[in-house]
């Protein structure tokens, strides 16, 4: 016996149907007959029909019934038929027809946004580009720098050029997420260095904060895909920036903890509620307490999570409370001593 979903997959044992059975099947899940039989060539009958007469989400079943008399045919349908009707009355009392139905509607869904996100993201990218570039060019001419409107404006540009950018790389990489195209090319990397190049990314977004560095100097190396772990430190620091006020503290550190190496960004800003605790770094979440005054596509600390669990590490945020900072950490597990790479002298 093989079931056949409404859209036609199968579970793994089709394989051993023949051409005949399978285009029964085509012919039932076309709706162009409910129930009809087909001898597989092979001397077995085998009886193919919707499971449910009322709908076609139950899918459809086709039944091996041997090599069984065609005199007891009509009999072994009957039979059949009412363990089905038995059955489908079941699913239909208990909505799962409505929940397939649902379910399917959900999955199309994402995958034509998923598709869309990409198609658009890609698309944005090139005139971006050439938007951010003449921005940064204009900001540092000598003749819009005698101006301090022309500066502010400048600025401007480049300021929402370069959140538009981040926010486009965020929705590519949830797409990169989505469809399971994350492959970590790992590589052994000193934590410090990592850190480093997150924080000259974002030096600007930091210049309005007292930064501080906490960062041990004899930090064993990991191995890790730098692009993605560093990309998820920056998502951290920009999203400790984004939520904490001007001028406030923002310490980096850089710690050994047990056989894990700790990277974190403790802030001094909004916190974390209980509920909102529960719900950080899940997709799209973002704390009704601020969703009006600050802007944001609740996929940071999501793509983070993900970009660090695929290099076999954890992303944990801790907050006292409301209006008492936050502080999110990147735990990375480091190699036994003997398999550390060597570190010549002129390393």
């Amino acid at each position: 016996m093989v079931l056949f979903g409404a859209g036609g997959d199968a579970k793994p044992d089709q394989g051993m149907l023949t051409q005949r059975v399978h285009s029964a099947i085509a012919e039932v899940q076309s709706g162009r007959t409910f129930a009809t039989t087909v001898d597989d060539a092979g001397g077995d009958i085998w009886l193919v029909r919707r499971v449910s007469q009322k709908t076609a989400d139950f899918g459809v079943i086709a039944i091996d019934l041997g090599s069984i008399p065609a005199a007891a045919l009509d009999e072994m349908r009957q039979r059949v038929d009412g363990v089905l009707a038995d059955a489908a009355a079941t699913l239909e009392r208990l909505g799962v027809a409505r929940a397939l139905n649902e379910a399917k509607m959900r999955s199309e869904t994402e995958l034509l946004r998923e598709a869309l996100i990409g198609s658009v993201s890609h698309e944005l990218r090139t005139p971006l580009a050439s938007i951010l570039g003449a921005a940064t060019v204009l900001s540092k001419s000598a003749a819009v720098a005698k101006d301090e409107r022309l500066t502010a404006l400048a600025s401007v540009v480049r300021d929402e050029s370069e959140r538009l950018n981040n926010d486009i790389q965020n929705l590519l990489d949830a797409t990169r997420i989505s469809r399971e195209q994350i492959r970590p090319r790992q590589e052994w990397i000193e934590p410090q260095d990592i850190v480093n190049s997150a924080l000259e990314r974002r030096r600007r977004r930091l210049s309005g904060h007292r930064l501080a560095l906490d960062m041990d100097s004899n930090l064993p190396f990991i191995y890790v895909d730098a692009v993605l772990v560093e990309q998820a430190f920056v998502q951290i620091v920009d999203n400790a920036a984004k939520y904490s006020p001007a001028g406030s503290p923002i310490t980096i550190a850089a710690k050994r903890n047990g056989r894990d190496v700790v990277l974190s960004v403790h802030d001094e800003g909004a916190g974390l509620t209980a509920k909102e605790s529960a719900q950080i770094g899940e997709r799209f979440f973002r704390g009704e307490r601020l969703a009006a005054t600050t802007s944001g596509s609740g996929l940071g600390l999501w793509i983070a999570k993900a970009f660090v669990g695929a290099n076999g590490g954890k992303m944990e945020a801790v907050s006292a409370g409301a209006e008492q900072g936050t502080t999110v950490s990147i735990h990375l597990p480091f190699a036994t001593p003997a398999s550390q790479p060597e570190v010549g002298p002129d390393d």
